[in-house]
């Protein structure tokens, strides 16, 4: 790795348009800004988010996000999650940082702007900031008329020290003639120049950043926001496409700063230690490049997200493009082929980066699911819940009184034994669920704490 995740990169005719909330440990309604070119198709949308677990690797409940009236569970089973290094500080702990991010492309209606319903969260007591955080948009449009663009959602993996240096061997060539820029996604900033980040693009300082967004949700971090067609980038909400970086603004042009190779890109992030600071607290979650390119564009085909069986093999097949890299090479039995077999016992999220002919390459994300698969008899026990409607058509009202103020993990599973579902609640005396699967038989799978487990057969109609 070169100390960053390349999650997706894509050579397209189109537009890219980013834009999201920094929130910390507030919460509220803010509505999100994005621009796509009328008469363009959708090509793709993620939300991408963030857990943080400051001084302690403390509990976090999975939440749902409204957006525009869909609701988008974060959780830590059915995400796709990018981690940080767990980072020993003082005085005792850890602090775990994870990268939550949900492809919703064919889920979220864009109806001129994105209404964002951010929930609000209570932690634990031992951590009441161990939450859920700053959710952004991105979204990629396709559209003939517009020049070739590359795209790269690049998200830090990296310990969140004092400094950190992120090196981009792989992005493709940029058209230097158009704008070529980045926007920042972050979290946490307390609004002071002694407390933020300093950047430096191969070598030069070009600014830093510490001042909550306009759209911020409490004191909260920095997200630059943009939208980039036809080779001009344009500022969404309070940042502008120049130079530099400062306060709130994070978005930045790079052209005086690197070539158009974009070969061997260097970022140097710099955490400003504000006085007495026991060490960092805000976090870098990604950085998101826009940029018209000389490579042409290609299509190709990577495997859907799969959920398997330990001990269950599968073959991964790619088509298009001419070389492959997969990412990281663990449990694969080849990582330059086009059709590895998996073998691990553990979830694994791959990228596969797919060159072309004129050495240009796409990456995509494969997440690949393992998860011990059992049999329904072994899961049946008592009833200590009731659950109603049953049948149902997905929306689900879970009753207990004997299981109120406890941790509580909730799945379903199909009829062979495969996790369907999932998500982990602080449950207080009953919980509303939402399970948007096919039609059919299911297990619904109740464990608490203590190991002690609830199970029902539900029906989906």
């Amino acid at each position: 790795m070169n100390g960053q995740v390349t999650f997706y990169q894509d050579i397209y005719k189109g537009g890219f348009s980013f834009c999201g909330t920094s929130t910390a440990d507030g919460s509220g309604i803010v509505n999100l800004p994005y621009y796509v070119e009328p008469g363009s198709s959708i090509k793709k949308i993620f939300l991408i988010a963030y857990s943080y677990s400051p001084f302690v690797n403390g509990p976090i409940s999975d939440i749902y996000v409204d957006l525009n009236g869909v609701q988008f569970g974060l959780n830590f089973n059915n995400n796709i999650i990018i981690e940080e290094p767990d980072l020993p500080i003082n005085p005792g702990g850890t602090k775990s940082i994870k990268t939550h991010i949900i492809d919703v492309t064919n889920q979220l209606p864009l109806i001129g702007s994105i209404l964002v319903n951010w929930p609000s969260q209570t932690g634990v007591a031992s951590c009441p900031s161990c939450v859920f955080g700053a959710p952004a948009i991105v979204i990629l449009y396709e559209n003939n008329s517009q020049p070739i663009i590359n795209v790269a959602i690049e998200i830090n993996d990296k310990l969140n020290t004092n400094n950190t240096i992120l090196n981009f061997n792989d992005l493709n060539p940029a058209n230097f003639t158009n704008d070529v820029d980045f926007g920042i996604h972050s979290d946490r900033s307390a609004g002071s120049p002694t407390d933020g980040y300093s950047f430096k693009v191969n070598g030069t300082n070009i600014g830093s950043v510490f001042s909550s967004d306009i759209l911020s949700l409490g004191t909260s971090g920095i997200i630059g926001s943009y939208y980039y067609q036809n080779g001009q980038c344009f500022g969404l909400t309070d940042d502008t496409p120049d130079d530099f970086i400062n306060g709130s603004d994070g978005l930045v042009r790079i052209n005086n700063y690197c070539n158009s190779t974009m070969s061997n890109l260097q970022i140097n992030v710099d955490y400003m230690l504000p006085p007495n600071a026991l060490g960092p607290h805000n976090n870098l979650i990604g950085l998101y490049f826009a940029y018209t390119t000389p490579c042409d564009t290609f299509s190709v085909s990577v495997p859907s997200d799969t959920t398997i069986c330990r001990g269950e093999p599968l073959q991964l097949n790619v088509t298009g493009g001419s070389q492959y890299e997969w990412l990281p090479a663990t449990d694969l039995s080849c990582s330059t082929c086009p059709n590895p077999v998996f073998t691990g016992d553990s979830t694994q999220l791959y990228t596969v980066r797919i060159w072309n002919n004129d050495s240009c390459s796409v990456v995509r994300p494969v997440n690949i699911k393992v998860q011990s698969c059992v049999g329904l008899e072994e899961q049946f026990i008592e009833e200590s819940f009731t659950i109603h409607p049953n049948p149902t058509s997905g929306l689900i009202h879970l009753e207990s009184k004997e299981w109120k103020n406890q941790e509580l993990v909730i799945e379903v599973f199909d009829l062979l034994g495969k996790q369907k579902h999932a998500e982990s609640i602080l449950f207080q005396q009953d919980h509303w669920m939402n399970l948007r699967l096919s039609p059919g038989t299911y297990l619904l799978k109740v464990t608490s704490p203590q190991n002690e487990f609830f199970t029902k057969r539900i029906v989906i109609e």
